[in-house]
């Protein structure tokens, strides 16, 4: 059975260090990435993209989402923009939902709401997976 938490490891797994490294990102200090002078910094939310002006453009549910969000917008590709926006929404919605059918799977005594909650919770991890190929796709598009 897919778990949320090994879907959120597998993404930061993909900004590991030697990946950092790999694909010339820069850290500016512990919580800060920088990528063609966009600021990506841990926020209470998700990170937030901040442009060279040190104004907030987006925050991002996942890290690679925000890594992909700056390097499009810094060649210019706005429809890539707007879909790693949607993509990234889509797949918070869907992670959320699985956290709270997982948690009424375990915390339920009637039978039937049990069976209700897993059928849920399969439909929204099978969407949110779905959602974490294409956000996969695209920042392999843009960064290799």
């Amino acid at each position: 059975m897919l778990t949320y938490d090994s879907l959120q490891q597998d993404f930061e797994d993909l900004i590991s260090q030697a990946v950092v490294d790999r694909l010339k990102i820069s850290r500016a200090d512990k919580n800060t990435l920088v990528v063609d002078n966009f600021l990506i910094k841990k926020h209470k939310e998700g990170y937030q993209v901040f442009n060279p002006k040190r104004r907030p453009l987006a925050v991002l549910f996942l890290k690679s989402s925000a890594l992909s969000y700056a390097r499009s917008i810094s060649k210019g590709l706005w429809s890539t923009t707007i879909e790693i926006q949607q993509q990234d929404q889509e797949f918070s919605k869907k992670y959320i939902d699985a956290l709270i059918f997982k948690h009424a799977i375990k915390n339920t005594s009637d039978s039937f709401k049990r069976e209700l909650s897993y059928i849920r919770y399969e439909i929204s991890s099978t969407k949110c997976k779905a959602h974490k190929e294409r956000l996969n796709n695209i920042f392999r598009t843009l960064f290799y």
